[in-house]
């Protein structure tokens, strides 16, 4: 919307400046089409004095951009941002963020230290996503962002913007850090995974030969699983209130595996367009019992409503070996 964003770029009493910055990748064909496409409207006599395209983008220009900008802008195609450092340098220097709810900033923002586009939803047409995003983009400049910018004190100063900076540095820079970054990794992968691999080298690797000759069995095995019955208990329709409790009961005929060798779970969570669920729990069921003429292992799981609404839930079976670095790492489910 060529008019709607000259009207905001180009207004004489709050003028705005956007600089596009970075580089395509050799292999980007779509990222050098937008490249060109920027630069072109960087020429045109209706943004040459708004748009810019700054060239030759590296540490050093990185350094004066995350310094001197006030907003930074970060709109990628949902879910395919990777991490989003780059805002997080800007908020170390005071900079508020305005980006999509991905990436980092779906876990940062908290609606007092920056802005969000769009509510974080995925739409499966690329263009209509694309549309629904400008849209939300536009309107948060023209009635939040810019006005927010050019509201002033008695003594000048953009009172609710230096706020929001404070909040922001407050929430995300004790968080979103180096040394951060650097101890979860080491807590939550590198040591656990050295102390693994310590365990499975024991006796001449014993235990991991004998995981990679379950590996080769289970998915053979596994498909021998089958849920003969459930039953719900609580629950009528689709629908929970706050604090509603609903319990599942299950009947699995193990096949081939033990009791040990499988989970058993209740995954309920708000339902998404199309078969995703958003925020989906998980309910680990326990073993109650076991039906000895039928020869099933029964199961039961509760699940009490943290909040009204509408859910969707699902009971599946996964392989389990108490060796597995995680235990979903085989993609093998049973779903119900």
């Amino acid at each position: 919307d060529l008019e709607r964003i000259q009207k905001i770029l180009g207004s004489k009493e709050r003028p705005v400046q956007v600089i596009f910055a970075g580089k395509a990748h050799p292999n980007d064909g779509e990222g050098k089409r937008i490249l060109k496409e920027i630069y072109s409207y960087s020429m045109d006599e209706r943004f040459m004095n708004s748009v810019f395209l700054l060239q030759n983008y590296d540490m050093e220009s990185s350094r004066y951009l995350v310094q001197g900008s006030d907003v930074w802008l970060n709109n990628p195609l949902r879910p395919y941002e990777a991490s989003g450092t780059s805002g997080m340098k800007a908020a170390a220097n005071g900079v508020l963020n305005l980006s999509i709810l991905d990436g980092w900033w779906d876990e940062a923002f908290n609606g007092e230290n920056g802005w969000a586009i769009g509510e974080g939803k995925e739409y499966p047409d690329p263009e209509t996503q694309d549309l629904l995003d400008a849209g939300t983009l536009y309107d948060i400049l023209e009635n939040t962002v810019i006005p927010m910018y050019y509201t002033l004190n008695n003594e000048g100063t953009p009172e609710r913007w230096v706020e929001m900076i404070k909040e922001s540095i407050k929430t995300i820079v004790p968080v979103f850090n180096t040394h951060t970054m650097l101890q979860k990794y080491y807590n939550e992968m590198y040591s656990p995974v050295a102390t693994r691999a310590g365990e499975l080298s024991k006796d001449n690797f014993e235990r991991a030969r004998a995981l990679a000759q379950w590996k080769r069995e289970i998915s053979s095995r596994f498909s021998t699983v089958n849920v003969k019955w459930y039953s719900l208990d609580g629950i009528s329709g689709d629908s929970l209130k706050l604090g509603d409790e609903f319990r599942v009961d299950v009947g699995v005929e193990l096949g081939k595996l033990t009791e040990d060798e499988l989970k058993v779970e209740l995954v309920i969570g708000e339902p998404e367009e199309g078969e995703s669920i958003k925020d989906p729990f998980i309910v680990s069921m326990t073993k109650t019992g076991f039906d000895t003429e039928k020869g099933l292992t029964l199961y039961t799981g509760r699940y009490r409503a943290s909040k009204p609404g509408k859910f969707v839930y699902g009971i599946r079976v996964l392989p389990s070996h108490p060796d597995l670095l995680d235990y979903q790492e085989l993609g093998l489910v049973y779903w119900v």
